[in-house]
């Protein structure tokens, strides 16, 4: 399934991007150029690198036309649900300071044999949450909604998510801000 290879892959990348974390940090980081993919991949997230709590949220882009989000959360999964979380809907909803929330439709997946991980890929909306993102100056707050129901809502720390996500966006060239849905 192509979800299930996406996520291992985006895994991969936000482990390296934890690397040096003391507990959980904002990060950014640029990969070598892909000319298949118009230019390089910058990779710009959250990694909370605790042993049983491993939560990890990570924008990618090579251009404008081509930005991802994925997010690994804390939220456990029975075996016994695995099926429902693969048929559901889903969008990613992220609160900015006290700006309304802007939503993302997204794709659900399990990871690591027992966490909710959702995905999204459409170009307009994850750009929209990467650029509020790069514009905070308060907070940020993202919930996963399943069928409707928020799973999930969690509180990032701030820190440096306005440089990180800041240099994403401008070495893919994303533009436009958002507020509401």
């Amino acid at each position: 399934m192509q979800i299930d290879r996406w996520l291992i892959a985006a895994t991969a990348t936000l482990i390296c991007l934890s690397g040096n974390a003391v507990h959980a940090q904002w990060r950014h980081e640029v990969g070598e150029r892909n000319p298949f993919k118009g230019g390089p991949e910058h990779a710009a997230g959250y990694a909370d690198d605790m042993v049983r709590t491993k939560e990890m949220f990570l924008f990618t882009c090579n251009t404008a036309d081509n930005v991802e989000l994925a997010w690994q959360t804390r939220r456990r999964v029975s075996y016994d649900a695995h099926e429902r979380v693969r048929r559901a809907s889903f969008r990613i909803a992220l609160i900015v300071d006290d700006k309304p929330a802007i939503y993302a439709r997204a794709r659900g997946g399990v990871v690591d044999f027992d966490k909710l991980a959702v995905f999204a890929s459409d170009p307009k909306e994850v750009s929209r949450l990467a650029v509020d993102v790069a514009s905070a100056s308060k907070g940020v707050a993202a919930a996963v909604e399943m069928d409707g129901k928020i799973e999930i809502s969690t509180p990032f720390p701030l820190g440096a998510a306005p440089v990180a996500v800041g240099a994403m966006v401008k070495g893919c060239k994303l533009y436009g801000s958002t507020s509401g849905s």
